[in-house]
């Protein structure tokens, strides 16, 4: 019982102290991309992902690739 009484604690310690942590909005992540992608005449890729998601990694690691990432760079802002 005692066990299980300080597990419960704990799970609403973290739970309780994630709770706090001020999520940006939109505004605050993608502003200061957009003023950057415009002085430098580029299109904004904004990619939304999970970090427990193989898809999105692949595309992290797509667009890192030796052959496109100058490309990439060349003529986009990427904000994830």
């Amino acid at each position: 019982m005692r066990f299980c009484s300080i597990l419960l604690l704990s799970v609403f310690a973290v739970s309780f102290a994630n709770a706090q942590s001020k999520v940006p909005t939109a505004d605050d992540v993608l502003k200061p991309v957009y003023a950057k992608a415009l002085k430098e005449n580029k299109k904004v890729m904004v990619i939304f992902h999970a970090s427990w998601c193989g898809w999105c990694r692949k595309m992290d690691s797509s667009l890192l690739d030796k052959t496109i990432k100058p490309l990439i760079e060349k003529n986009y802002e990427i904000v994830h």
